[in-house]
């Protein structure tokens, strides 16, 4: 796709103008997608909310585009999707050069329409929940926390540049990880981060 941010969607403030400005996702967020592949995003989005899919059906999503293997999608109302795309094309890149790593999926791209739906599109990763899994939930665990801690041993060569907010200003991060999807609090970097992690 062609630069993402070529027109910024109305209604941002000057601080949120400043950070695309000084962010320059063109620039770290992988650019795979074609306008085909971003269509049938788009069409999918549009195809589950009208099925009554519900708020967290239509936030993570899977999708073919012709002649694609299929796609994982993160859908959101938040231009945050431009910072978590290029901190996991960081970690990813990290990944392929050590075994031990968790898997880490390949980001495609980012973009966003007019209506103001952001979209993190990234290859997906065939696997088991752990209700259909073979192993404990105390294995789960375990296998998380390593993938954690694998996270946290990085975060000194990470770049401030690179990994981007770790909330949008004002808000609590929403991710699965979190009780409730949410963050009790909001956080200050990657550190303050890390460190509330690890009290965990």
């Amino acid at each position: 796709i062609a630069c993402v941010f070529r027109s910024p969607p109305s209604g941002l403030c000057t601080s949120c103008l400043l950070f695309l400005m000084i962010f320059s996702p063109s620039q770290s967020t992988p650019h795979k997608l074609t306008e085909i592949d971003q269509a049938a995003i788009i069409d999918k989005l549009s195809e589950l909310e009208k099925s009554g899919s519900g708020e967290q059906g239509a936030r993570f999503f899977s999708v073919s585009p012709p002649g694609r293997p299929p796609l994982f999608v993160k859908h959101s109302g938040d231009m945050d999707v431009f910072a978590e795309a290029s901190t996991q094309t960081f970690f990813h890149a990290l990944s392929r050069t050590d075994g031990s790593t968790p898997r880490v999926p390949e980001v495609l791209g980012a973009f966003y329409t007019k209506e103001g739906d952001y979209f993190l599109v990234m290859e997906k990763v065939e696997g088991k929940t752990l209700a259909l899994s073979d192993i404990s939930q105390d294995q789960a665990v375990k296998l998380a926390a390593t993938a954690v801690r694998w996270l946290q041993d990085q975060l000194p060569s990470v770049p401030d540049t690179m990994f981007g907010r770790i909330s949008c200003p004002g808000a609590r991060v929403w991710h699965p990880f979190f009780k409730d999807h949410r963050a009790g609090r909001i956080f200050a970097d990657a550190n303050d981060l890390a460190t509330s992690i690890s009290k965990v």
